[in-house]
């Protein structure tokens, strides 16, 4: 019927998305227990603005620790660095049309080492968001590697899970929010505009996966929606109605304690 509440994901999506679910869990323990897990939002509350005018790697430094505490990897060691300065934008003259390309960041390992790599633009720009992002999504690949058991759909699913991952851990908003920037251009003698896209996930499966993180912790929508990007926030809205709807989704995804 052309009213019944429907999710932005389909059969096939939310099948991988609750066994992916149910696999962070066993890595990072369910979202739902007795302390649950928070809603990471960007806004000085978070995150405050450095005590000192912090530049250049400093200033990455400074979120980069904070995001590793918000994890829970205060202990876990880890080395971050900029990577070389990239080359700035792919421009087509006859459309105004700008492209970004390079990884925002990088996780590897030198011996017993991780090491994180991240874009040093992102440490220059106004708001750190992109940045956080980044560091959350390369601190996801290190949590995963203690996985025992094997990623849902296979290692062709290994950067969609990582995504998830920050989901998982509370930084959803942070990855939606980025996953498609798009900014236009424009100056005395030419306009245009530019976009860049980070992340793995899709917009739908990036708002159905926040809406499940927060009904599992039942934060109310006016916790987070003005943090949110229109169409983040109109997603969320949507799938939070389908799994009020259906609350068995829910049901499955909560740990058997609190089940």
């Amino acid at each position: 019927m052309f009213w019944r509440k429907r999710a932005s994901i389909d059969s096939e999506e939310l099948e991988w998305f609750a066994a992916t679910w149910e696999w962070l869990d066993s890595i990072n323990g369910p979202v739902d227990r007795a302390a649950p897990r928070q809603l990471i939002l960007p806004n000085r509350h978070y995150f405050p603005d450095p005590d000192t005018e912090l530049e250049g790697h400093a200033r990455a430094v400074h979120y980069f620790d904070k995001v590793k505490d918000y994890c829970r990897m205060t202990e876990w060691h880890c080395e971050i660095s900029p990577q070389a300065e990239r080359l700035g934008l792919k421009a087509s003259a006859a459309l105004g049309e700008m492209s970004s390309s390079g990884a925002l960041g990088t996780y590897s390992r030198a011996g017993n080492t991780a090491v994180i790599t991240y874009d040093p633009e992102l440490a220059r720009a106004d708001s750190p968001e992109q940045l956080i992002a980044t560091f959350a999504h390369e601190l996801s690949h290190y949590r995963l590697e203690n996985a025992i058991a094997p990623i849902p759909g296979g290692s062709d699913c290994a950067e969609l899970a990582t995504d998830l991952c920050t989901v998982h851990l509370g930084f959803g908003l942070f990855g939606a929010n980025n996953a498609f920037v798009y900014k236009q251009t424009s100056s005395f003698d030419s306009q245009g505009w530019s976009y860049q896209r980070s992340g793995y996930l899709s917009e739908p499966m990036w708002t159905f996966a926040n809406a499940a993180f927060v009904e599992l912790i039942g934060a109310p929508p006016d916790a987070y929606a003005e943090f949110a990007k229109y169409s983040i926030a109109a997603g969320m809205k949507k799938n939070r109605a389908y799994l009020q709807a259906n609350p068995n989704i829910i049901d499955g995804l909560r740990s058997p304690t609190n089940a």
